[in-house]
């Protein structure tokens, strides 16, 4: 019996001292004027009080959306479209930023690497040599599979989306 007033007490005092849940912010179903699975997202982040997505660029042709935790850049989503195809892994092997890199069944021609993933994809509606590009990089990258897969589970919930308000 006194165990259990003990454990309730804890329970109690960690609530009232602000020491609850680590992750106090809810991350909406639309950042930077595309739709989300907040879901796919949230084994990104790290934990916090305050999400925060603000838009840096928003032209026809490029779109840059920077998401913040506490005030700490923690991701960013980079989207081209209009872009001249290339070997997306030659690419990225000739770059030191790709850490522990493979392909990546996501999209067309896709890369992913500790921290950071880069796809390209045909963009038809602007013409059969457009392509679309969406390179996604995490600040705080860990050298993990649990990771890169998480990574990749939010690329492919993000690319239709991302594709069509590029007019893809």
């Amino acid at each position: 019996m006194k165990s259990k007033k003990i454990c309730v007490t804890v329970i109690l005092l960690m609530t009232v001292s602000g020491c609850g849940s680590p992750d106090d912010y809810t991350i909406p179903t639309g950042i930077c004027d595309r739709f989300i699975d907040p879901n796919s997202l949230k084994p990104l982040l790290p934990s916090g009080k305050n999400f925060e997505a603000s838009q840096r660029s928003a032209e026809k042709e490029d779109s840059r959306c920077v998401i913040s935790i506490d005030k700490s850049v923690t991701l960013y989503i980079n989207e081209y479209r209009d872009q001249k195809k290339f070997d997306v892994m030659s690419f990225a092997e000739s770059r030191n930023r790709f850490i522990h890199l493979e392909k990546s069944k996501t999209g067309d021609d896709t890369v992913i690497a500790d921290g950071k993933l880069l796809s390209m994809n045909a963009c038809p509606r602007r013409g059969a040599k457009s392509y679309y590009i969406l390179d996604i990089t995490l600040t705080d990258s860990k050298s993990s599979k649990e990771q890169r897969e998480n990574l990749d589970r939010f690329a492919a919930s993000y690319l239709p989306t991302g594709l069509k308000a590029m007019e893809c």
